[in-house]
């Protein structure tokens, strides 16, 4: 019996997958038609169709086309992929993705998740592992997939025809958080000619001139005094790093007290630029940074740092698709840095 205190479709929904858990329903058995089905709940067949494809994304059921709605095999199953590129594991700059891997899995372990591991390459077209995964989920040998830095096949399959949950784990960390927290500390040290050094794939986007006015925001409510920043946004790159920060070191400008990186990519390239230039770090001019935690960034001081925890990416990537598996609404928070301090801004020991 259908009540009328939660969505019909949502109570349809809940009918099948009690069935398909508790063994009812056994994988491949065929549901009746939508109109059968519409009879017997009662409702439009529009209804019966919103719940069916809700299961559908969820991986529970399967559509064969002119044979009609069959429960997936597998659907029982406690496996869930998880795809990571090769690079992420032969690359020493990449450290931080190690940990991920390895956070990611305690997670869904802790959840009661099993995982399989899937090395993708970058050479889509002889990636053994994507064609693996094609038959895993296939067959249902797991139920949802978390992919990160794979190739441009696995992605694109994961987005249009994937049958199961995915998620492709997101990186998302709160900048704004960022900046502001490494504005304040600068600010509190004292420092009021501050470059900030960001990145952004696509360096026509204009949002270079936004964090502009978010920075001279951030600036005007900490009632420190009078400060100057100027916020440069290239591609993430070391050598971009490096490029940036001698342009600010020597341009017309004038040279800046303090540089805060909102990516260790640029962070690297910014020290080599001021060992370069023969200028004192921590006392002529500061340096705060972005930072993974478990990628340790060469510095010849403790380096202050911004630190963002895997874990943390982790607990939301798990959260995701577990939510994606249960049919139930997640939102992604971005994730925010830890201040760390060191001795990069002249703080003293």
């Amino acid at each position: 019996m259908l009540l009328r205190e939660s969505p019909i479709y949502l109570q349809i929904a809940r009918h099948f997958e009690e069935r398909i858990f508790d063994g009812r329903l056994a994988a491949g058995a065929r549901l009746p038609t939508t109109a059968e089905l519409a009879g017997e709940f009662q409702v439009n067949p529009e209804t019966v169709q919103t719940a069916l494809a809700l299961l559908t994304r969820r991986g529970l059921l399967e559509r064969r086309r002119g044979a009609g709605t069959f429960v997936r095999k597998g659907v029982a199953g406690r496996a869930i992929a998880v795809v990571f590129g090769e690079n992420n594991f032969a690359r020493l700059d990449r450290a931080f993705f190690n940990l991920l891997f390895d956070r990611i899995t305690r997670h869904l372990a802790a959840a009661g998740w099993e995982h399989r591991h899937y090395i993708s390459t970058e050479r889509a077209e002889a990636d053994r592992a994507f064609h693996d995964l094609q038959g895993h989920v296939a067959d249902g040998t797991v139920r949802a997939v978390i992919e990160f830095c794979s190739n441009r096949l696995i992605k694109d399959w994961l987005t249009t025809t994937c049958p199961v949950p995915h998620s492709l784990c997101p990186l998302a960390i709160d900048e704004t958080d960022l900046l502001e927290q490494a504005l304040i500390h600068l600010l509190r040290l004292g420092r009021r000619d501050i470059a900030v050094l960001r990145n952004d794939p696509d360096l026509n986007s204009g949002t270079n001139a936004s964090v502009q006015r978010q920075a001279e925001a951030i600036v005007a409510r900490a009632g420190c005094g009078p400060a100057r920043v100027r916020v440069v946004t290239t591609d993430e790159i070391q050598a971009s790093g490096h490029a940036a920060t001698l342009r600010l070191l020597s341009g017309t400008e004038g040279l800046p007290d303090a540089i805060a990186s909102l990516c260790d990519g640029l962070t690297r390239g910014a020290i080599y630029a001021l060992l370069q230039s023969g200028l004192g770090l921590g006392d002529q001019v500061a340096l705060i940074s972005h930072a993974n935690k478990g990628v340790e960034i060469f510095c010849h001081l403790p380096l202050t740092r911004l630190e963002v925890d895997p874990d943390h990416f982790a607990a939301a990537v798990v959260g995701e698709i577990q939510a994606g598996i249960a049919g139930t609404p997640y939102t992604r928070q971005p994730v925010r840095a830890v201040l760390v301090p060191g001795r990069s801004c002249g703080e003293k020991p």
